[in-house]
């Protein structure tokens, strides 16, 4: 029984492993629909095989959002989204970073400016403290921010956000010429 217990369970891991990496690819190929489907398979195998609060789950989470958000499906990504930060929070993950990215676009889509300005806010903290004041992802969640203050219609301060965006990507344009 218990031989067979352990096969069942590595033939779960790998219908799972496969779920997640066909939901990949068919995201590369911005086949959203079929990724989502085969993401919310990999997740029921996941929370089955793991339990509710793993960190898998939220990495599977995250591009699962993702893929519900490019289709506009906005309440479900962020649902999502909003789990994958939760589980991720309590052991300060990396991939907060990427949750709270997508969630900032999801409410970017719905036309919540001031919600996704809080959001890349968040983002950019949360990077600061992980990556460092010059990572690539810590000045995309800076343009984020000036792309949600220009939507907010506050034109000065998204002028001074973007400019220092700009300037930033400007001098380290410079320096790798040299």
């Amino acid at each position: 029984t218990g031989a067979l217990s352990q096969f069942f369970k590595g033939w779960a891991e790998q219908a799972e492993k496969a779920r997640e990496l066909l939901a990949n690819l068919l995201e590369f190929r911005s086949l959203h629909q079929e990724a989502v489907t085969h993401y919310a398979a990999a997740l029921d195998l996941q929370r089955a095989a793991l339990g509710p609060k793993h960190v898998k789950i939220a990495s599977t989470l995250i591009p699962y959002g993702y893929a519900l958000s490019e289709m506009r499906r906005y309440p479900e990504a962020e649902k999502a989204l909003r789990e994958a930060i939760r589980i991720l929070e309590p052991i300060d993950h990396y991939q907060i970073g990427s949750a709270r990215n997508y969630l900032g676009f999801c409410f970017l889509g719905q036309e919540r400016y001031a919600v996704a300005e809080q959001e890349f806010i968040a983002m950019e903290r949360f990077l600061r403290g992980k990556v460092g004041a010059d990572h690539p992802a810590l000045w995309g969640a800076r343009l984020s921010q000036g792309l949600a203050q220009l939507r907010l219609g506050r034109l000065e301060e998204a002028g001074r956000t973007l400019s220092h965006v700009g300037a930033h990507f400007g001098r380290n344009e410079e320096e790798g010429l040299r």
